[in-house]
């Protein structure tokens, strides 16, 4: 490994899988809901229902992208 590297590339022995770490993310549908949800909570701010798959891949389809799998939980939320 190039020695410049080795203070921002961890070994693979310090990569965990356990699901409980604290620093995890959690589950897209259950960031998406807590997204949606504090955006309702917002006075003055209407939240309509999320697009659904053939909506959202039209919009990819006709721009040309695709969106990242974040931003797609949160407009189906």
């Amino acid at each position: 490994m190039n020695h410049r590297l080795a203070g921002i590339i961890s070994p693979l022995g310090h990569i965990t899988t356990d699901p409980f770490r604290s620093s995890a993310k959690p589950p897209l549908p259950v960031y998406s809901q807590t997204t949606i949800n504090h955006l309702k909570s917002l006075t003055g701010l209407e939240v309509s229902p999320g697009l659904t798959n053939q909506e959202i891949s039209a919009v990819e389809s006709s721009l040309g992208f695709s969106f990242p799998l974040d931003l797609r939980s949160i407009l189906q939320a």
